[in-house]
């Protein structure tokens, strides 16, 4: 069956490694080889910042769809002390940490970094409102999309969510 959206080309992790609902997501991501950068300074590719913003916004959608057994949406509302300490280089992997700082019903604040060659690169505090999830998808898009969180998760990942979290 062809998929109804193709979510790689805007997905800006491989593989989650944890999940703690409602606390913490932590993946990896390595970024695309080729062209995808090579304009971004030729001679020493590096991730634009804003991707690895957009990277820390898709991880804490996901901490807290799954969070709330994908029954709210996550929506990136504001970010504020986004530090770019030293540049996301393209040929090694990066891991991602993104944690609850506070939230209630309504939305969170959360807290991420990442990390290349045991150093932090990058850091950034998220705000999220939350709204419902049936606003985003019909019934068969949100089968397809929590099918494809599932295939990001380790089973390390996996076993730290609830029954029925994801397909």
């Amino acid at each position: 069956m062809e998929p109804l959206f193709d979510l790689r080309t805007l997905c800006c992790f491989d593989q989650v490694d944890a999940l703690v609902p409602d606390v913490r997501v932590e993946a990896r991501w390595r970024p695309p080889p080729g062209d995808a950068f090579a304009r971004h300074f030729p001679l020493w590719q590096m991730v634009p910042g804003s991707l690895v913003l957009e990277a820390f916004a898709q991880l804490g959608s996901l901490l807290l769809e799954t969070s709330g057994g994908f029954a709210w949406k996550g929506l990136p509302a504001w970010i504020e002390r986004a530090r770019f300490r030293r540049p996301v280089e393209v040929a090694e992997p990066v891991f991602l940490t993104v944690w609850r700082v506070q939230g209630d019903s309504t939305g969170a604040v959360l807290e991420a970094e990442a990390r290349q060659a045991d150093e932090v690169r990058v850091t950034a505090r998220f705000g999220y409102v939350l709204a419902p999830i049936s606003r985003f998808y019909a019934p068969e898009h949100l089968r397809e999309y929590r099918a494809w969180v599932d295939r990001r998760l380790t089973p390390a990942a996996r076993a730290g969510l609830p029954a029925g979290a994801v397909r």
